[in-house]
């Protein structure tokens, strides 16, 4: 397959991924808002709680939609996936905690930047890993 068609169709597999990741950092971001605002449980648990939630509905849409056509089942995916999610959480957690207390960035900042970062990074682990399909 020429590189032009290999390119075109990460651009064309990437603009999805990127819809589906921005509407679920959206459902993150408001679950996050919501538990900080009406409960009272530490703001790092928050972080944990709403990017796991939203990176579940970011598998399941995007294993129908983004990924249409993988031979990889759907729950042999989601259990690398959720390895990968595992380390996402960690990663969201303790970067947005380090940004916010000694960087001083506030949450919903600190949270965007690390969710653009974590979302670049799995589109490439899942294009080229989990589902190996371009």
């Amino acid at each position: 397959m020429s590189r032009i068609i290999l390119f075109n169709k990460l651009i064309r597999r990437g603009s999805r991924y990127g819809t589906v990741g921005l509407g679920t950092f959206l459902l993150d971001i408001g679950i996050l808002s919501a538990l900080l605002t009406w409960t009272t449980i530490p703001y790092p648990l928050a972080v944990a709680l709403g990017f796991f939630v939203g990176v579940s509905v970011n598998y399941y849409i995007s294993y129908h939609w983004v990924y249409a056509g993988t031979v990889q089942t759907f729950y042999h995916g989601y259990s690398f996936f959720i390895i990968m999610a595992v380390v996402g959480i960690l990663v969201i957690t303790l970067s947005t905690t380090i940004l916010v207390e000694f960087f001083y960035i506030p949450i919903f900042i600190a949270r965007t930047l690390m969710g653009v970062a974590i979302g670049i990074v799995n589109f490439l682990v899942n294009t080229f890993f989990n589902f190996r399909i371009l």
